[in-house]
């Protein structure tokens, strides 16, 4: 019988915790990022995992993944943050429902604002991830985005420009379309000078670019961001954000 798509193996909760509480003790670990983008898919698993960290008293700090419609089971997000969850991420990509549905997000828009107040409750940080310059987005599309996540105030932002990486689908639809490609490796890279995406119908690859600059820089340099950053983390994180925003990127124009 061959593969079923879209599996996946898990390791046992106990598993985990016994590599947590090795980390811990050997090394002296305090945080953790687990490179799950999927962290919770499956709930029971994730109560589980909660749960060897509580009984072990193992006092971590920790980053995970998520969907904004797998953020809704309240009890949950409170275990999680007692046993050091402290940060989600999650990648909402476009405030826009139908280029959201596009690369595979059929969440609402409810779902979205729903995530968000979920974990402000249970007291854990977001890391929110916004893409701009997907296929089928106009500029006014970009800017909403950009305005969404300014009214959701995460604890902190990224945004990206939609890319076409080798081995993706979108790749494939790249080359088949003719759309435009980095020239090298690095200009991959979307802090690189060279940095290509593809674009948009109406938006060249350097357009997209510099609104993506533009877009963080503006969202670290807003006094509310920072201020929001201040009265968590402290005086520190506020002025390390506040020099994001004035930080400008080199970029090769054309």
């Amino acid at each position: 019988m061959g593969m079923k798509s879209n599996s996946y193996r898990m390791w046992s909760t106990k598993w985990v915790g016994d590599q947590l509480e090795y980390l811990v003790k050997t090394y002296g670990v305090k945080h953790v990022r687990i490179a799950d983008e999927i962290f919770l898919l499956n709930l029971e698993h994730v109560e589980g995992i909660c749960d060897e960290i509580i009984q072990r008293g193992l006092d971590l700090n920790i980053y995970v993944y998520a969907r904004a419609d797998t953020c809704g089971n309240q009890a949950l997000l409170v275990k999680m943050k007692r046993a050091g969850f402290n940060w989600v991420c999650i990648g909402f990509e476009s405030s826009s429902q139908a280029v959201r549905q596009s690369v595979g997000k059929k969440y609402s828009n409810e779902t979205v604002k729903a995530a968000r107040e979920n974990l402000r409750q249970a007291g854990i940080h977001l890391l929110a991830n916004h893409i701009v310059g997907l296929r089928g987005e106009t500029l006014e599309d970009m800017r909403a985005t950009v305005a969404e996540a300014m009214e959701m105030m995460p604890e902190f932002w990224n945004v990206y420009a939609s890319t076409p990486y080798p081995g993706s689908a979108l790749y494939c639809e790249a080359v088949e379309k003719g759309w435009p490609l980095p020239k090298t490796w690095a200009d991959y890279a979307q802090h690189s000078k060279g940095f290509t995406p593809h674009g948009t119908e109406t938006m060249s690859p350097a357009e997209v670019v510099q609104f993506r600059d533009e877009a963080f820089r503006t969202f670290m340099a807003n006094p509310v961001y920072q201020d929001h950053v201040g009265k968590i983390f402290g005086e520190v994180a506020r002025k390390e954000v506040a020099e994001m925003g004035g930080n400008m990127l080199e970029r090769a124009r054309g």
